[in-house]
């Protein structure tokens, strides 16, 4: 590489490699041939568990114009720098002497599969989500644009938060108007709230899925024991959902969860069962109640 160089939002998986032939001490992903202008952000390097000879960057030099940041590195027994020139020595540097050059701030590096990855694509609960800058908008691997990108690799996520998911979905005229955008709001009119939007996985405009599926398993006495059956967003920090109880649909109260199982799972949604008990005589409702950030209203 030599002159400007601007990758950003890339996932480069070089787990495959196995061996470096013939002894070549500088192989690398990114070998510097010339005066250097780079932009490298949000990326995801994949490097192999066990060829210490494959590098990540080579005779880099502390006089090219270095913007790297929001990275995340798995490095291996790979180093992450052959030969850099500091402007006095010439030497290889590991990922927090790279650091301590000023380069890859808030970048992450593991040397085993520490990121949790599906395929490429971050699972909820990998250090990748919103673990980026925010380059604007662009689509990702899969053509899907997003107004934001702050995810590292070459996969945006859906939005984990309800005010990434308003930036998302509306306009700037729209986000102005909390009858339009808000927690409370609903875009359509049709009885569902964009909170409850956003925790299902559905868009403003989206029409509402069926309600929750009950069942009752069995009734002994006056215990009875429900089967909740819904389908939610797997992606969303900052929410809670809770099933109360009632039975004149005036006094609710917190249902017993006797047992939570996950029936189905794909990239973005699952499909969740509960089985609650409660002592009841007669007529009952259950609802599901979601909670942002864990503070009841």
């Amino acid at each position: 590489m030599a002159g400007t160089v601007d990758i950003q939002g890339c996932t480069i998986d070089a787990r495959q490699l196995t061996h470096i032939q013939g002894g070549v001490m500088q192989a690398s992903l990114f070998t510097r041939e010339g005066d250097l202008n780079m932009i490298f952000q949000n990326n995801l390097i994949l490097m192999p568990q066990d060829v210490p000879l494959a590098n990540v960057f080579s005779y880099f030099r502390s006089t090219d114009t270095l913007n790297f940041r929001h990275n995340a590195y798995q490095t291996g027994t790979s180093t992450l720098h052959f030969d850099f020139h500091d402007g006095a020595e010439v030497r290889k540097l590991n990922f927090s002497e790279w650091q301590a050059q000023g380069q890859d701030v808030h970048s992450k590096n593991r040397t085993t599969s520490g990121f949790d990855l599906e395929e490429l694509r971050p699972a909820p609960s990998s250090l990748l989500v919103d673990g980026g800058a925010d380059i604007g908008p662009m689509k990702d691997y899969t053509g899907r644009l997003f107004k934001l990108r702050n995810d590292i690799g070459a996969f945006e996520v859906p939005p984990s938060t309800f005010e990434h998911w308003r930036v998302e979905n509306f306009t700037e005229d729209e986000l102005a108007d909390p009858g339009r955008s808000g927690v409370e709001g609903s875009y359509s009119n049709d009885g569902q709230a964009n909170l409850l939007k956003y925790a299902l996985g559905l868009a403003p405009g989206d029409l509402g899925r069926a309600s929750l599926q009950i069942s009752v398993v069995k009734s002994l006495g006056t215990q009875t024991i429900l089967e909740i059956v819904y389908e939610r967003s797997r992606w969303c920090s900052d929410v809670v959902f809770q099933l109360e109880i009632s039975t004149d649909l005036d006094q609710w109260v917190q249902a017993e969860i006797l047992q939570e199982d996950i029936l189905d799972r794909t990239k973005d949604l699952e499909v969740v069962r509960f089985r609650i008990g409660s002592s009841l005589r007669d007529t009952s409702f259950v609802r599901l109640k979601v909670i942002q950030n864990g503070v009841l209203p």
